[in-house]
């Protein structure tokens, strides 16, 4: 009897082991679709995450960079002009349409944008010879380490203070043209920025977009370039560290007014090399090269590391965009012609004829030290071996680099 009532029940159990399994098998499924869900959206999210630190940090596609100007300087560039050049047009004071006004508008096609004491005024003074390159504006026009900060943003500064430094240089720019391949005219005048600070005097760097809270920069002054104009031209003229530390010591007393001797000389690098030493105790070089709360402009000791620097503008503006030169040949009597060819070569501008390249050759050095100043004498030797010591691994950083540049050897 006991058989026959759970018989009666076997259709009902046979039901309910149906009706369970399915469900079980739906709740499996619903559970694995969840889990994939939950996991793709994680691994969705990681992704994005490294994706977005990519594209924030990445130089070529960083999207904040975007903002570092306004819509205004992303201009449409005109193709008549080999110069980053564009027409701004700007409403009147009565805010018509019908009184707007064109005005041409351009940034530097080249920048120099170091270093001081490495012989960039005598070679801008030989480049402002040839007939391409126009340079009525200032050769410093110190944008990034200096007037930016006087304005509210970077793009007020380019707006009013620097696109209008070059406009004596602009109105010479259709001095020299030529024909393309369709039969357009284009204007082939360039014009170029100087300012030899740009690459190591980043003292606000951490005011920048993408730099809050990090030991070292992220976003420099070559962003800040680039966003200008990304095909710009960067020449980079460099000296053995030591001299060019010396030299700059014994200028900037023109306008500081410190007093200079070899032993003042020499205890103030005492002091900056030790400093530096600390800062490396809890920071990257990297680090330390761009952080100036340990030096004055009696020492500037980390515009001698050189590789440093340069290396920021290459991963930004590209290795093909960037010439570095030593001003030992650039200055040198028998290597000078060739210094200079090889920038013209890069600027794609034309050579200098046998006349101007005579010239060139012939002209005395500029911006050299002045008799007075001679009178102080050399630095110490026991400084001199100090310093080149200290050098030294940043010379051979800067080697691996450029080959054909070895400081080292010159100890």
């Amino acid at each position: 009897m006991i058989s026959d009532s759970l018989g009666r029940f076997e259709p009902m159990l046979s039901c309910l082991k149906y009706w369970v399994v399915k469900h079980a098998r739906v709740a499996i499924m619903k559970s694995t679709f969840y889990s994939f869900v939950c996991l793709l959206l994680f691994g969705s999210a990681t992704l994005l995450g490294f994706w977005w630190k990519a594209t924030q940090f990445v130089p070529r596609v960083a999207s904040h960079l975007h903002n570092i100007i306004d819509n205004r300087f992303h201009p449409s560039f005109l193709r008549k002009y080999k110069n980053p050049c564009f027409d701004d047009v700007r409403s009147s004071d009565h805010g018509t349409t019908a009184n707007e006004t064109s005005t041409l508008l351009c940034f530097p096609y080249f920048v120099m944008p170091g270093f001081p004491k490495c012989g960039t005024t005598d070679l801008y003074t030989r480049l402002s010879k040839h007939p391409q390159i126009k340079w009525e504006h200032p050769k410093e026009p110190d944008l990034l380490h200096r007037h930016m900060y006087k304005y509210d943003n970077f793009g007020e500064a380019v707006h009013q203070y620097y696109v209008p430094l070059f406009r004596p240089s602009i109105h010479r720019l259709q001095e020299n043209f030529d024909v393309d391949k369709d039969g357009t005219l284009i204007y082939t005048g360039i014009i170029g920025d100087a300012s030899v600070d740009y690459a190591f005097n980043n003292s606000r760097w951490q005011d920048f977009p993408g730099n809050k809270g990090v030991k070292e920069p992220r976003l420099t002054h070559a962003h800040f370039m680039y966003s200008l104009y990304p095909k710009m031209k960067v020449i980079f003229m460099l000296r053995e560290p030591v001299e060019r530390l010396y030299s700059d010591y014994i200028f900037e007393a023109r306008a500081i007014g410190y007093k200079r001797s070899p032993k003042n000389f020499h205890q103030s690098a005492l002091k900056f090399i030790k400093d530096f030493n600390e800062c490396l105790r809890l920071n990257t070089r990297r680090g330390c090269a761009y952080n100036r709360t340990f030096e004055s402009y009696e020492i500037r000791l980390r515009a001698g590391m050189y590789h440093i620097f340069v290396n920021d503008w290459i991963q930004v503006f590209g290795k093909e965009n960037v010439l570095v030169l030593m001003s030992e040949t650039t200055k040198a009597a028998n290597q000078r012609l060739n210094s200079i060819r090889q920038i013209v070569k890069f600027l794609e501008i034309e050579p200098f004829s046998l006349t101007e390249e005579k010239h060139l050759y012939d002209e005395k050095l500029v911006n050299v030290r002045l008799p007075e100043e001679r009178s102080i004498g050399d630095m110490l030797s026991c400084t001199r071996e100090l310093l080149q010591v200290f050098y030294a691994p940043f010379n051979i950083e800067l080697t691996k680099m450029f080959p054909y540049i070895d400081y080292n050897s010159f100890y």
